[in-house]
């Protein structure tokens, strides 16, 4: 099971997700492990690859509200800075804030299989 002390020592916030999921712990745990395997994060990848920034945007618009209601916020923040970066001028770059996003997104499924 995924300790609440892992995911505080990654940088989210399981309290204030427990307290906007009534409580449910169940609900809680799966979506956790639903986040890790979304397939946002799939599109994201294919339309950055593809040079299609708006899917790209779209994708990381929607696995932003999804870190953000399960209070991951190191995922969340990330998101924010690369769907700033698509949102905005064309050639404004994204790869750093991309990799920073991969970066963390791996750091959280580790804390996902470590604790099975």
């Amino acid at each position: 099971m995924v300790t609440r002390e892992a995911l505080r020592e990654f940088g989210a916030d399981p309290e204030a997700a427990m307290r906007r999921l009534l409580g449910d712990e169940k609900l809680f745990l799966a979506l956790l492990r639903e986040f890790a395997n979304d397939s946002d994060i799939g599109k994201l990848d294919r339309c950055l690859r593809e040079g299609d920034r708006y899917g790209a945007f779209h994708a990381a618009h929607n696995l932003k509200g999804g870190a953000a209601v399960l209070s991951l916020l190191p995922l969340e923040e990330a998101l924010a800075c690369l769907t700033d970066d698509l949102r905005e001028d064309p050639g404004r770059p994204w790869q750093e804030d991309y990799d920073s996003f991969l970066e963390r997104l791996e750091r959280y499924k580790k804390i996902l299989e470590d604790d099975q």
